[in-house]
Formats: structure tokens, C-alpha cells, sequence
């Protein structure tokens, strides 16, 4: 059964899905294979329904809460500057 999706979001807080998968682990495998789109959606989490199941490293506060209370903390930097260097920071976004 598919259970996960891989959420991305953009700086402003919206954010859209990204296939079903059975594991937490290829929604992540799916997360690799973004290519360039990671410049338009930076923050990204592993959701189940409207809960976030998984972070990336350094953001793991998340995890139980509901998608769209990530979403308000990432739109809450909403100078794009500012969540692109919170990407990094907190390891939501490796440095290419």
C-alpha cells in the first residue's frame, strides 16, 4: 500500500506533491532525482496524509505535526534570500 508523498515547497509556502510510494525511503530516492526543480521547491518533507513523517536533518521538530504548520514556517522567511540560506543551514537543501 502507498501511504507516502514526498512534499516540496516553495519559499512562499506553497507546496505540491511528489508521487506515492510504500516506504519512506523512495519518497527520499525520489528526492534525489529532482534535478534542477529543487531551485523552486527547496524545503521538502516526507508526508502521510497531512502529517510530515520525515525531515531532513536538523529539522526534525516536524515530524507529527501537520504539513501546513511547516508550510507557515518556511512563508514566515519569506524573503527568498532568507529561505534559500535556511535550506542550507539546516541541511534541507545539500549545496551543489
Amino acid at each position: 500500500m502507498k501511504k507516502y508523498k514526498l512534499a516540496v515547497i516553495a519559499p512562499d509556502g506553497e507546496y505540491k506533491t511528489e508521487g506515492e510510494f510504500s516506504t519512506i525511503e523512495e519518497a527520499w530516492d525520489r528526492n534525489n532525482d529532482m534535478g534542477s526543480r529543487w531551485f523552486f521547491y527547496p524545503f521538502r518533507v516526507v508526508v502521510a496524509g497531512s502529517v510530515v513523517r520525515s525531515t531532513p536533518e536538523h529539522s526534525e521538530e516536524y515530524v507529527g505535526r501537520k504539513l501546513s504548520t511547516f508550510c507557515k514556517a518556511v512563508a514566515f522567511s519569506c524573503d527568498t534570500d532568507d529561505a534559500m540560506r535556511f535550506a542550507l543551514e539546516t541541511g534541507m537543501l545539500r549545496a551543489i
